[in-house]
């Protein structure tokens, strides 16, 4: 449509001389044959006005994916993964599983034509600041040590400290990794312990009951 408009002004702007005076033609012509009811201009009474609402965008089809609403805000995702390398596998069973039940899930592999192209940094600080309702967090001494995972860490408990009394970060300890900024008080679940299956059963619970 650009390109388009472009083309026309172009146009318009090669023959400024001659638009004027064929305007006037035109008026004059139309003077002439309307007595005998003919007529080839449209006056402006004859145009339906434009609408001066933005019609509203069609509601999404009912049960096509759980609500994200809580009681204040909704957000794009339901939980949004963040992993090392090391354990991606464990974040795609899981990210697979919570999105078969129905959630929204940052999966970064589910969605990589919205990372083509971006300013990284700010998008992903955008997903894990304020986008999500949960953030999951495979504690490893791979995640502790990786730039990208610092980076969605920080921002993750950036929101968490703005969500005083809140539960945001969910941590799944891979091994026994501590990381910066989290305190030891913080629940958390074991791979030691749990399946990705029985993990993904009691994410689901959290979900469906915040």
């Amino acid at each position: 449509m650009l390109s388009n408009a472009n083309d026309v002004h172009g146009l318009f702007g090669a023959h400024a001389e001659a638009f004027s005076p064929g305007v006037a033609d035109l008026l004059q012509v139309q003077s002439l044959v309307k007595p005998f009811g003919f007529g080839f201009l449209v006056s402006m009474d004859q145009v339906a006005p434009l609408p001066t609402e933005v019609p509203p965008k069609p509601k999404t089809k009912a049960g096509t994916r759980k609500s994200t609403e809580t009681k204040s805000e909704s957000y794009e995702y339901d939980v949004a993964l963040s992993f090392a390398g090391t354990e991606r596998e464990l974040a795609q069973q899981l990210a697979q599983d919570i999105a078969t039940r129905g959630y929204s899930v940052f999966y970064d592999n589910f969605y990589p034509e919205h990372l083509w192209g971006k300013d990284l940094p700010v998008f992903f600080d955008d997903v894990y600041r304020k986008r999500s309702r949960f953030c999951v967090i495979f504690v490893s001494q791979e995640y502790a040590s990786r730039m990208w995972t610092t980076h969605e860490r920080q921002s993750a408990q950036a929101r968490a400290l703005e969500q005083i009394g809140g539960e945001y970060i969910l941590p799944i300890r891979v091994d026994d990794a501590d990381l910066p900024g989290m305190p030891p008080t913080i629940g958390y679940l074991s791979m030691d312990e749990y399946s990705i299956d029985q993990i993904a059963t009691m994410l689901e619970a959290k979900l469906s009951s915040n």
